[in-house]
């Protein structure tokens, strides 16, 4: 159990969990005319996690009464702090490219004194429903209400919002080595070689503090994954030190079949 002062207890709490990977990667590619649109990405959790984390939390509605408090909501009695980052619709830019720079959209948040002390929750509504609603806001300008709205932006609903994020259960399924790769997305179109690509980051996880590195790679997957040099070399070194112990090995069985020889026939029955 982990608490927040003012905001009542983390929803989810927990290491791993509070220091989710919340960087979000835009990628614009050149057409053969020289212009540039979006290349979609899919992020959705059956496309980037594992088949048997899609099940593996359930999120709670946050307007649903609590159970610690009936008359309130959980959003009221829990600090529920994923939905920020992964909330239940998001605001897409339509075009992207050099000459439609990347202009960062956020969930905005509103203050909430239901119960105590003013914290900002979600401005999110519906969030269990076929039509959740949210509003937006410009990044770096809290405060400042944005209109998502054609033709540069666009609003999408994601159905796997919350702990139910493929981002979050992609996390949440911890790497066993300190450097590790995790899917972020899947690209389902065909990208020719020479194709020109513009990634725009949105840096919202810091890596200083702990002395890391972060990077956005891009591969070819296949039925055994993405491209991978660990698995290559590894298979190197296994190979070269089978060769090398399977003599020594095939020498020491046949000395001590031969000594085996020796002494049953060294030993008469009397």
């Amino acid at each position: 159990k982990i608490e927040t002062a003012g905001r009542g207890t983390d929803y989810p709490c927990g290491l791993v969990a509070s220091t989710v990977f919340n960087d979000t990667f835009h990628v614009a590619h050149e057409s053969p005319d020289g212009s540039f649109s979006r290349l979609e990405v899919d992020s959705s959790a059956p496309s980037i996690a594992w088949t048997g984390d899609l099940k593996r939390f359930v999120n709670l509605d946050p307007e649903a009464p609590s159970w610690q408090n009936p008359s309130l909501q959980n959003q009221h009695t829990l600090n529920m702090w994923l939905l920020s980052y992964f909330p239940p619709v998001k605001c897409q830019q339509v075009m992207l490219g050099p000459s439609n720079p990347l202009v960062p959209v956020k969930v905005a948040t509103r203050m909430d004194d239901t119960d105590g002390p003013p914290r900002e929750v979600p401005d999110c509504t519906g969030y269990t429903g076929s039509s959740p609603s949210c509003n937006f806001t410009m990044a770096g300008q809290s405060g400042q209400s944005f209109e998502c709205s054609a033709p540069n932006y666009e609003k999408k609903i994601v159905e796997d919002w919350g702990l139910t994020s493929g981002h979050f259960l992609v996390w949440m399924r911890t790497a066993a080595l300190p450097t590790f790769r995790k899917a972020w997305g899947k690209v389902d179109a065909d990208i020719k070689a020479g194709t020109r690509l513009v990634v725009y980051v949105e840096h919202n996880f810091p890596v200083k503090e702990f002395y890391g590195r972060k990077a956005f790679v891009m591969s070819t997957a296949s039925v055994v994954g993405g491209r991978n040099a660990f698995l290559g070399i590894a298979y190197v070194v296994v190979g070269a030190a089978c060769l090398i112990f399977a003599p020594i090995f095939f020498i020491n069985s046949l000395n001590s079949s031969m000594h085996g020889r020796r002494n049953s026939r060294a030993v008469q029955p009397e």
